[in-house]
């Protein structure tokens, strides 16, 4: 790739050279010949002098700046290129998508985002084949002008073909972004790609997104029907169907979505891609919970357990749905809280926990205590315990408790007050008040993990809690639901504030806290180009990031929630930068100790391998290859690791056929050109004679995948 690279550079310099060459053009042919060469350290002696902004000069600052990158000298190739690029002579260069690719991500780290954008602008259209250009191009002119007008700008050039289906994915994702799905389905146009194009799936997933998303549910519909006259399986599509519904809400007069999800699970074994599967079980539960029957939810989840890993869900919750308080007529009945407290106690107060109609942050209602210590409430039944809380004469919390009222019955509670223990005087607090912001004052979300605020209202108001308390009093607070009621489902909506994203079958299950993917389904196309970018673009931390504020991201992204990238700084002006975090790398490799699958034997360059990739990392796409014929030399398959966790195992069969591997191979290797200088020793080793192997050489090329992938920034760190 380094040849191919070196040979386009000084392309543009034998065009405009004529029959004369001159001294600098001459040096320029020196150092991309010695690049084309892979004689990385004889082109950056030809080329200590003669880079510049114009002419061959920029021939020569490309040609080094690959000799550079190839030699491990990333920040020496930036730092050649940043103030040539920068100059107003510049204006008409284009340099390669890499070394483009290379400079704008550069820039945006170090929060320079008008030479950034500028080039992204510069280079896109000419290189409309690389779809990261473009989204680069959307997102750093998007924090500098007005989005919408920048969209309408970028959509005048797309034309009326195939081959620019990539394009229209990519703005279609962001009008959606913008709850602009009428724009969305604009840029999809009604013409779909024929159903053998790669990106037939997320057009159609696109388009049905959009359409879901204004409720029109006759139009989902028909693109079904459409999508299902292409010869698509009907199986797969019936699938989709139910997952749509119950994701969107959206419902069939015909047939409920609990009958078509339950229909679809009954197909599973005919189901090619597991995530449906998946899914289905988990939306399944969802539905069953939401429509108040917990018993079908608990049946379906063990049911669902012996298929798929139901992650984030526990059986335990569903278990105190079944043996909670069920709605009845008898509800309504009056109910009262009867406290018999001691005369000593008479001099305090009582706290009682809101009423079940009431919002959970509506505090607690104090009462005065009789004489005679007999204090009678009405309370109202619901699905939760009510708290009281008994305090002293100088309200400090002497006895406190829970109890579930009787409809038509009194409760009677006797608390049995504790002796206060004394408490050290705590340091007058200064007074804090609220005041203009003025760009420099920190404002910090705080989002308790699996909090209740049922359980932090009832620890406030015992006193435990004086901090959260002093938050409360100054600053902000809202109660956020989430139905279902799982974490990852409440952070997703608050991190991802936009409406309802382009979505696969893995985005479905969004509610219920996998990580979303955005468009993961274009990532099963031989270009692979927007598994990692697309997904986080864009978030809460990058919207307030991208101003003059700064964010710091100290969500743990775990079990799969999509909460941006953890342990970031954004800001200001997009600038990044990562917290200190150990990073594990979770793929790991084993050879196989027996040989399953009947494979042949292992030894010498045909040894079995296997690689765990864990959806931690976002790996490349390896459908094409994997999709064609039986028994290919490599398999992909589903499974759980230790921890009970999805993943996906790749094998690699010593015996896999050399053009097999070999394909695969040039997929990777197109996948990582900056790393194309290592192809001559890659798979190769000494047993007495230089062997090559296969499985050697995909195993380091997936390693090296991810190794080039994080140092150009790409993967979070």
């Amino acid at each position: 790739m380094i040849r191919k690279l070196a040979v386009a550079v000084f392309a543009a310099l034998v065009v405009s050279t004529g029959c004369r060459e001159s001294e600098l053009e001459a040096r320029a042919r020196a150092t991309c010949d010695a690049v084309d060469g892979e004689r990385f350290e004889e082109a950056l002696a030809a080329s200590t002098t003669g880079s510049a902004a114009t002419g061959a000069g920029r021939e020569i600052a490309e040609c080094r700046c690959i000799a550079m990158l190839s030699l491990g000298d990333r920040d020496g190739c930036t730092a050649l290129l940043s103030p040539l690029l920068r100059q107003p002579e510049a204006a008409d260069w284009v340099p390669h998508p890499v070394l483009a690719k290379l400079m704008l991500r550069t820039w945006q780290a170090a929060g320079e985002i008008e030479p950034a954008a500028a080039l992204a602008s510069r280079v896109a259209p000419v290189h409309r084949d690389d779809l990261d250009l473009l989204q680069l191009e959307l997102m750093l002119q998007s924090s500098l002008r007005d989005e919408a007008e920048l969209l309408a700008e970028l959509e005048s050039r797309l034309r009326d073909d195939p081959s620019w289906i990539p394009e229209r994915l990519v703005l279609a994702l962001a009008w959606s972004r913008r709850s602009q799905h009428s724009d969305a389905l604009r840029v999809l146009g009604d013409v779909p790609p024929p159903i053998t194009h790669p990106l037939a799936l997320p057009w159609y997933e696109s388009r049905i997104q959009a359409q879901a998303a204004t409720g029109d549910l006759a139009a989902v519909q028909a693109t079904f029907e459409r999508w299902k006259a292409t010869g698509w399986d009907p199986i797969d599509l019936a699938a989709r169907y139910a997952l749509r519904l119950s994701t969107d809400q959206l419902t069939d007069p015909e047939r409920p979505t609990i009958d078509l999800l339950r229909q679809a699970i009954a197909t599973q074994s005919e189901l090619r891609d597991r995530n449906i599967v998946w899914g289905l079980h988990r939306r399944l539960i969802a539905e069953l919970l939401v429509a108040g029957r917990p018993a079908e939810a608990l049946v379906a989840y063990d049911e669902g357990a012996r298929v798929v890993d139901l992650s984030g869900i526990t059986r335990e919750e569903i278990e105190r749905a079944v043996a909670g308080p069920k709605p009845a007529a008898s509800n309504d009945a009056a109910a009262e809280a009867i406290f018999q407290l001691p005369t000593d106690a008479t001099s305090g107060t009582l706290a009682l926990s809101p009423e079940p109609d009431e919002s959970p942050d509506a505090g607690y209602r104090t009462h005065v205590i009789p004489r005679d210590g007999r204090l009678v409430l009405p309370v109202k039944r619901g699905l939760h315990p009510r708290r009281w809380i008994l305090r002293d004469a100088d309200g400090k919390t002497s006895a406190s408790g829970a109890f579930w009222p009787e409809p038509g019955r009194g409760v009677r509670i006797e608390p049995r007050p504790s002796p206060v223990a004394a408490r050290p005087v705590a340091a007058e607090r200064a007074a804090i008040g609220r005041k203009p912001g003025d760009g420099r004052r920190r404002v910090i979300a705080i989002l308790p993990d699996c909090g209740d605020w049922r359980l932090v209202e009832y620890l406030r108001a015992r006193g435990e809690l004086p901090f959260q308390t002093h938050l409360f009093d100054t600053g902000y607070r809202a109660v956020l639901e989430s139905r279902p009621a799982f974490t990852a489902a409440a952070l997703e909506s608050l991190v991802w504030p936009a409406a309802p994203r382009v979505r696969t079958t893995i985005d479905w299950i969004h509610d219920l806290g996998l990580e979303l993917a955005g468009l993961e389904a274009v990532g099963s196309n031989p270009v692979g180009f927007l598994a990692t970018i697309l997904p986080e673009r864009p978030n809460l931390f990058e919207t307030l990031g991208g101003s003059d504020r700064v964010t710091a991201n100290m969500l743990l992204a775990h079990g799969r929630i999509a909460a941006g990238r953890h342990a970031e700084i954004v800001g200001p002006n997009g600038h990044r930068r990562a917290l200190p975090f150990p990073l594990h790398i979770d793929q790991t490799m084993r050879r196989h100790l027996e040989h399953p699958l009947g494979h042949a034997d292992e030894s010498g360059a045909h040894l079995n391998v296997r690689h765990m990739l864990r959806p931690t990392l976002p790996h490349p796409d390896l459908s094409p290859l994997l999709e064609q014929g039986a028994n290919p030399g490599l398999h992909l398959e589903l499974l759980r690791d230790n921890d009970g966790k999805p993943v996906d195992m790749l094998e690699l069969h010593g015996d896999i056929a050399p053009p097999k591997a070999e394909r695969l191979e040039e997929l990777l290797w197109s996948l990582i050109p900056e790393a194309g200088h290592l192809r001559a020793n890659v798979g190769t080793f000494d047993e007495g004679d230089r062997e090559v192997s296969h499985p050697l050489a995909l195993t380091q090329l997936l390693i090296a995948y991810h190794m080039v992938k994080a140092a150009a920034g790409r993967h979070p760190a």
